[in-house]
């Protein structure tokens, strides 16, 4: 069975006097591995072809997770002037 990549977002807004803050996390979890059937998305190498190296021992599966955060400030009226901070998560 094919797990799909996971995806969730967290979002936060505040309005200080004219001032809007807003903070958008964006997480991503996955497994790594050979499906039979299946290919690598950046390669296109068939999946059939690289699952020997699991077989044999030389790779196995694994969990990758990441994500990313930006902070987004602008004056009420005037989106057209936000700022953009981005920061990543820890082993992200």
């Amino acid at each position: 069975m094919h797990e799909r990549m996971r995806v969730s977002v967290d979002d936060e807004m505040t309005v200080e006097g004219t001032t809007v803050t807003m903070t958008v996390t964006v997480h991503a979890e996955d497994h790594y591995s050979f499906n039979r059937g299946q290919a690598d998305i950046a390669s296109g190498a068939p999946d059939d072809a690289n699952g020997r190296f699991t077989e044999v021992g030389w790779a196995k599966p694994f969990p990758t997770s990441g994500g990313l955060t930006r902070t987004i400030t602008w004056q009420v009226g005037s989106p057209e002037g936000a700022t953009e901070v981005l920061t990543e998560e820890p082993g992200g």
